[in-house]
C-alpha cells in the first residue's frame, strides 16, 4: 500500500478466475531484490507458484532473503541459494532496569518534538516513527514498546547516550559487520546477541525465538553490509 515502486512492490500470481492465489513482497536495497511475505493459497501448493513468482521478481535484481522462518529457509537451501553466517543482534537496556520484571519496561514513551526524519522509501510509511540523528545514524523509533531499534549504529555511544535522555529503556541493531573495529566499538557500549531479549515486544512474547538467518541467489560482492532496512524488520510485533 504505502511503497514507492522505485524501491519495492509486490508480485501477485492470479488463476483463471482473476483470484490471488500467489503473493510475493519485495524491497529493492544494497543492490539486491529482497523478498518478504511469500505467500500461496494452500490449493495450489503443488502448482510451482513459488517458482513463478521468484521468476517475476528476477526481472528487478538479484534476489536475497532475509529472517526466512523454517520451511523458507529449507526451500532456499533445496534451490540451493549461499546461506550467509547468521546476523548478530546487539542489545542495549537501560542500567539498573529488568526487563523481564519490570512491568513498565516495554511501555510507551512520548516521541521527542522536533526530530529529523531521515530520506528513503522505507520512512515514507505512515505507520513508522523514525529519526536521522545529527551523527549520521538512522532508528526506528520503537517507543510503543519503550525503546530504539537501529538501522545503522556507526556511533554505539551516541545511540546510548540519546535513548538514556530521551527515556528509552532499549536498544537493538542488527548487523552483518565482522570489522574488528566495527566490533570493538559495539562492545563498548552494547550486549552481544543477548539470549533472553525478546524479539516480539508487542506485547512482550519472551517464549518466540527468531533465527537471524540470511540467502542470497548469488554470492555477494565483497565488503557487502547487510542492515535492517533490507528487510522486514521495523515491525514491533512480528518480523517473519
Amino acid at each position: 500500500m504505502f511503497t514507492n515502486p522505485a524501491y519495492g512492490q509486490c508480485i501477485v500470481a492470479e488463476n483463471e478466475a482473476k483470484q490471488i492465489i500467489g503473493h510475493m513482497g519485495f524491497i529493492k536495497a544494497g543492490g539486491l531484490v529482497w523478498l518478504v511475505n511469500i505467500l500461496v493459497d494452500t490449493n495450489y501448493r503443488k502448482q510451482n507458484i513459488p517458482d513463478i513468482l521468484f521468476d517475476a521478481a528476477r526481472h528487478f535484481g538479484p534476489l536475497a532473503v532475509a529472517v526466512a522462518n523454517d520451511a523458507g529457509a529449507s526451500l532456499l537451501r533445496r534451490k540451493k541459494w549461499h546461506e550467509q553466517p547468521l546476523l548478530q543482534r546487539w542489545i542495549w537496556t537501560r542500567p539498573n532496569t529488568d526487563f523481564q520484571n519490570d512491568p513498565d519496561f516495554f511501555t510507551t514513551k512520548q516521541p521527542p518534538v522536533g526530530l529529523q526524519k531521515p530520506n528513503g522509501y522505507l520512512w515514507q510509511q505512515p505507520h513508522l516513527q523514525s529519526v536521522a540523528f545529527s551523527w549520521g545514524d538512522i532508528a526506528q523509533l520503537a517507543l510503543s514498546a519503550g525503546g530504539l531499534r537501529l538501522v545503522t549504529c556507526n556511533d554505539p555511544k551516541a545511540c546510548v547516550a540519546w535513548a538514556m535522555k530521551h527515556g528509552c529503556n532499549w536498544i537493538d541493531f542488527v548487523t552483518s559487520d565482522t570489522n574488528a573495529a566495527m566490533q570493538i566499538a559495539l562492545q563498548d557500549a552494547l550486549f552481544f546477541q543477548h539470549e533472553n531479549f525478546p524479539w516480539y515486544l508487542n506485547p512482550p512474547d519472551f517464549s518466540r525465538k527468531v533465527t537471524l538467518n540470511w540467502f542470497t541467489e548469488n554470492p555477494l560482492p565483497e565488503g557487502f553490509i547487510f542492515d535492517r532496512s533490507m528487510a522486514d524488520m521495523t515491525r514491533i510485533g512480528s518480523i517473519d
